[in-house]
């Protein structure tokens, strides 16, 4: 496990423009939901999915968009979600911007992000 760094956190957090969020199993699941209905619509397929407390994983095939689009659309929908909840009130942002992006470019890279993905034994 990484060692906290406050100088770092303090930094992240002047940076936010909005108190910061915890997913509850409630709004996982909600998120969760969303995506993949998003993801069927387009006939994206989804390898793996894990929305967490803070942050999403996600390993999607989606030939007809850049990643960048695939992400704005998965993170509408979960925002679309959280927000149908009233839990947390209409929220602008519901996750930070940008995210990581990656193309996998062979079957060996995209296993790896998969098992990734859904072996992460962090507390969710």
């Amino acid at each position: 496990m990484e060692t906290p760094c406050p100088a770092l956190e303090s930094y992240a957090r002047d940076l936010m423009k909005d108190p910061p969020v915890v997913l509850d199993l409630k709004m996982r699941e909600a998120a969760d939901a969303a995506m993949r209905q998003a993801c069927r619509e387009l006939r994206w397929t989804i390898h793996a999915l894990d929305v967490r407390s803070n942050h999403v994983h996600v390993v999607v095939t989606a030939c007809n968009a850049r990643p960048g689009k695939v992400m704005g659309i998965l993170k509408v929908r979960g925002t679309q979600a959280l927000n149908a909840l009233r839990l947390g009130g209409d929220r602008d942002r519901w996750w930070t911007r940008d995210g990581s992006k990656r193309i996998l470019t062979t079957p060996a890279f995209v296993e790896a992000a998969i098992q990734y993905v859904l072996s992460q034994d962090v507390p969710r």
